[in-house]
């Protein structure tokens, strides 16, 4: 589990939630942190609690060429592009309170995921990443360099100007294979509909920090497994 000490930090509780009236729900916020000014490519999370040179977002590129009629020159002779872009990033926390991004640095150096690993190919690193791992199912629980298990507590959603940006997690349980727990019958989390992230935003969304099933009984990530399904960030487009 989480360090529940960060998880009810006062620099997250202070922020009012931006979900929608229907999707309110206790267990499930959504924070505007500001514009997209927020966040520092070069410096990366400037928050405590994050493992030294763990704190940089993923990168989804969508440069395109300015629509204007009078391009300027460049010494390459292209036009200049604009900077459309999303930063992602998927915070994890062991009970020690180490905080780390999810990255392919850190899944290689910190968590034990080689499945993803062998999917990326060192030039996707910098400017796709964040849609490889947007298009993938995530496991809630990855083991910390410490070795004590991490928890998936936040998502953080920047958004440079891309138009039609749309958040929709959805978290499924299913039973560990050796598993004795009574407990067999997957479990669904998810919103009712999509959240709207506009151009220039910050957000941070957090997760649950325990789960319950139909019958309010706590489901052990000991017996079962979470995964944050596939295409949580939604583009309007596809």
């Amino acid at each position: 589990m989480a360090n529940h000490s960060f998880y009810v930090q006062s620099c997250c509780t202070k922020l009012p939630s931006i979900l929608p009236k229907s999707m309110e729900d206790n267990q499930w916020s959504l924070l505007q942190l500001g514009t997209a000014d927020w966040y520092h490519s070069q410096t990366g999370m400037d928050q405590e609690g994050f493992l030294p040179n763990y704190t940089q977002l993923m990168t989804w590129d969508f440069a395109q060429p300015l629509d204007t009629n009078f391009p300027k020159l460049s010494r390459d002779n292209s036009q200049p592009k604009e900077e459309k872009r999303l930063y992602l990033g998927l915070e994890y926390e062991c009970p020690t309170g180490h905080r780390t991004i999810l990255s392919p640095h850190t899944i290689t150096e910190v968590f034990n995921w080689t499945e993803l690993v062998q999917t990326i190919t060192p030039n996707q690193y910098d400017l796709n990443v964040a849609k490889m791992v947007a298009n993938k199912a995530i496991p809630l629980h990855l083991s910390c360099q410490c070795s004590k298990s991490a928890q998936l507590q936040r998502l953080y959603l920047v958004n440079h100007q891309v138009e039609g940006v749309y958040l929709k997690p959805c978290i499924k349980t299913q039973a560990r294979k050796l598993s004795s727990t009574k407990q067999k019958k997957e479990s669904v989390f998810e919103w009712s509909d999509s959240a709207f992230i506009p151009p220039d935003s910050a957000v941070c969304l957090r997760f649950p920090y325990i789960y319950l099933d139909a019958t309010d009984k706590y489901i052990n990530p000991r017996h079962f497994e979470f995964y944050l399904q596939p295409n949580f960030v939604k583009l309007e487009a596809e």
